[in-house]
């Protein structure tokens, strides 16, 4: 099933950019910038301070398509999220590259409310002793977005989603059902051109 929701993503991204390169009015690229707030810590330090399973930082680059005489838009966009902690211990990192497609309602001509697919196609957390990957996983993203100009627009969203282990320091560890919750906060800023 994973596969299948994973390939149907792919095949919507892949139309949806070919359709771009078209002229269309109604499709817009857009790339984003976010801060995330994850649920669970995959490590802590002395500090306080915490690495969680969200990275802090995250990238995207994507299109909306306006569908036309509705309220409608539909979102695809490819990102990345990453952290890093420098500790007297070593390098503590997580980095993870996603998928999502988000159907959005305009409520107002400058808020829109989306509800979609976000799917995780690879993560990795490493540390000096201990190194996993994570398998591919999808889940939910909620998001409300306003916009600031015809360029510009920010946005609060929640995904939700676990993300299972697949190696734990190269053994294959896949089916031990193990999983880290990798939920999180974010708020998006956004540019569209």
């Amino acid at each position: 099933m994973k596969k299948i929701t994973i390939s149907l993503m792919l095949l919507l991204a892949s139309t949806t950019v070919f359709a771009y390169s078209d002229g269309d009015s109604n499709f817009k690229g857009l790339f984003s910038i976010g801060l995330n707030a994850g649920n669970e810590d995959l490590a802590n330090f002395s500090d306080g301070s915490s690495l969680t399973s969200a990275g802090l930082f995250s990238f995207s680059a994507g299109i909306t398509y306006n569908v036309p005489s509705s309220d409608f838009e539909i979102q695809a966009a490819v990102g990345y999220a990453f952290d890093s902690v420098e500790a007297v211990q070593g390098t503590f990192k997580f980095n993870k590259t996603s998928i999502e497609i988000i159907p959005f309602y305009r409520v107002t001509d400058a808020t829109r409310i989306g509800l979609g697919l976000y799917s995780v196609m690879s993560a990795r957390y490493s540390d000096p002793l201990d190194s996993v990957t994570f398998g591919i996983a999808s889940g939910t993203v909620f998001e409300v977005n306003w916009q600031l100009t015809t360029r510009a627009s920010w946005g609060i969203r929640y995904v939700d989603i676990d993300l299972p282990f697949e190696t734990f320091n190269g053994f294959d560890v896949s089916a031990s059902g193990i999983t880290v919750d990798g939920s999180y906060v974010g708020f998006q800023y956004y540019g569209h051109f």
